[in-house]
């Protein structure tokens, strides 16, 4: 029988110290245990709280923290203008828009003349370098504002947060700054050149006298703040936080400073002016692809809504689309506003004097134009020769035929020459497109009106080809890369749409002349980096929020 080995202890047989067997340690085995299983669920749990964190920034956005806006409670409430920019490096949302706005070539000379103008205001009577002497002292915020001052004129404030108060207050003093009393509480300073300074709490605000003075009694609650008022709060509610740039106007601001300007901003302040307006906030965000503006105004009548489908029916590559629930409606403002910016400025007294010509040769010029209270697009068609392109969708396609044969003979009439020295006599014509009946009214030379009624759908357009577009549907302004860039997933009801291909807008300009402007051609460089312009509106209540896409490769 061959000899057993006896287990060996887990512990040395030390002479004097008692044998420790494995069961001894059983207590300290589970503690060990337990501290590893804590552990473990520690750990577990992290990693869901982590994986949920993860979710609620994917559901909520983009999850970029907004900008600082403490610079609205010392402008004061009733100020015409107020426009803030966020100058925090550390946020994403401005390393963004300093990427995408290198790629407009007179950026550079843009962010010169701000700097200048900045400088000349903040900086005394010594020559300031913003790098070098105001950009190491300045925090994350930077505004300016219009305030209102004796005699109807307007102030500019100047609000700055301040990051480093030691550094802010040793420039302004070697800029030439000396003390000027106080006000309210605050210590005034005050430049040789005229320019009144004050420290408010972490900010620097600079301007005229009475502009300092107003926003020493808005910070002290002497007098009403803008981040304390109410139209100002509820048009801001819904700025998004991934901007860089915001600005409120409120509705004195919009008929004063915008509306009465001729060209495209007195074209966006016709739009934005309506009976008991009381503001509109903007906010400007830079995207992976371009930017975005958002508009909010509050009071006002809003705007019926529809949901768009017209831009299935539209031809692919069409130039331009205006998409309404009821041109009759859309097209008085329209067109002012159109005229303002400088385009089509006889088109209104036009077609005003159309319509009385067409009512006294005994047309309801009331139902033709109810043919258009349905959704409609107003757009230019693609092609070698562009033609003007419109597209209803009609309550009563039977309804409609007849009314429009009914209207042939009186617009041919209203052309026709008389006399001996008679040109031309309108002639009318019929073409069968996609199996659609096309009646053309050839009315001179080189101007012709064509039209259809087919599938639910009054075409008009001056050019056969366009009308076959929209017939066939081959491929639609939809399906588009810049469409879908700048108007995507338009499932939701609004109150309009509008679509611009910038790049053949510009070509289009420039072959029948529109861009041989001075000023034009100065801003082609930057215009033709957009792409394209998408931009739609909402009504919620008395609330208007219009989304403006630019696509910026």
């Amino acid at each position: 029988m061959s000899a057993v080995t006896p287990p060996r202890s887990p512990l040395p047989n030390v002479p004097g110290r008692r044998l420790q067997r494995p069961r001894r340690h059983a207590p300290e085995v589970r503690r060990r245990f337990a501290r590893r299983r804590l552990a473990l669920a520690g750990g577990l749990l992290a990693a869901v709280l982590a994986l949920a964190a993860a979710l609620v920034l994917i559901l909520s956005g983009s999850g970029e923290a907004p900008p600082d806006t403490g610079a609205a409670a010392i402008v004061p409430a009733d100020a015409l203008a107020y426009v803030n920019l966020s100058t925090d490096p550390s946020r994403a949302a401005v390393r963004r828009a300093r990427t995408l706005a290198t790629r407009f070539p007179d950026w550079p000379l843009v962010v010169t003349a701000a700097q200048e103008r900045l400088d000349s205001i903040v900086g005394g009577a010594r020559p300031a370098g913003f790098a070098r002497d105001i950009r190491p002292w300045l925090g994350d915020e930077a505004s300016l504002a219009l305030v209102r001052a004796r005699g109807g004129s307007t102030q500019s404030l100047v609000v700055l947060e301040v990051s480093k108060a030691a550094r802010a207050r040793s420039f302004v003093t070697g800029a030439g700054a000396v003390a000027a009393g106080g006000y309210g509480g605050a210590r005034l300073l005050a430049y040789p050149s005229g320019t009144d300074l004050a420290f408010l709490g972490n900010y620097l605000v600079a301007g005229p006298l009475t502009a300092v003075r107003s926003a020493v009694d808005a910070w002290r609650g002497r007098a009403g703040s803008l981040a304390r008022d109410p139209a100002y709060a509820r048009a801001a509610s819904s700025e998004p936080a991934d901007r860089v740039l915001d600005a409120y106007l409120p509705a004195a601001g919009i008929r004063r400073l915008i509306v009465p300007r001729p060209g495209v901003a007195g074209a966006i302040g016709t739009l934005l002016d309506r009976p008991s307006l009381q503001g509109a906030a903007v906010s400007l965000s830079a995207t992976s692809d371009g930017a975005r503006v958002l508009v909010h105004s509050i009071g006002g009548k809003g705007s019926s809504s529809f949901t768009p489908t017209l831009q299935s029916v539209l031809p692919s590559g069409s130039t331009v689309m205006v998409d309404v629930p009821d041109l009759g409606r859309a097209a008085p403002v329209l067109l002012g506003a159109a005229a303002t910016a400088g385009i089509g400025a006889n088109l209104g007294p036009l077609l005003g004097r159309l319509g009385s010509a067409l009512t006294a040769e005994g047309v309801n010029v009331h139902n033709i134009v109810s043919l258009f209270s349905g959704e409609t697009a107003v757009a230019i068609s693609p092609g070698p020769t562009p033609a003007l392109l419109i597209v209803a969708r009609l309550r009563n396609q039977d309804a409609a035929r007849p009314e429009l044969a009914s209207l042939e003979g009186p617009v041919s009439s209203l052309f026709s020459s008389s006399g001996s020295d008679a040109i031309q006599v309108p002639e009318l014509a019929d073409h069968q497109v996609g199996g659609a009946t096309v009646h053309e009214l050839q009315l001179g030379p080189g101007l012709q009106v064509n039209y259809t009624v087919t599938a639910g759908l009054f075409v008009l357009s001056t050019s056969v080809a366009a009308i076959d577009g929209v017939v066939r549907r081959n491929h639609a302004l939809a399906d588009d890369a810049a469409y879908k860039a700048t108007l995507p997933g338009q499932t939701e009801p609004v109150s309009s749409l509008v679509f611009g291909d910038v790049s053949r807008l510009l070509a289009l300009g420039e072959q029948i002349g529109l861009t041989s402007g001075a000023r034009t051609r100065q801003l082609l460089p930057d215009l033709s980096r957009i792409r394209a312009i998408g931009v739609s509106s909402t009504s919620q209540g008395r609330d208007t929020t219009t989304e403006l896409r630019l696509e910026i490769p």
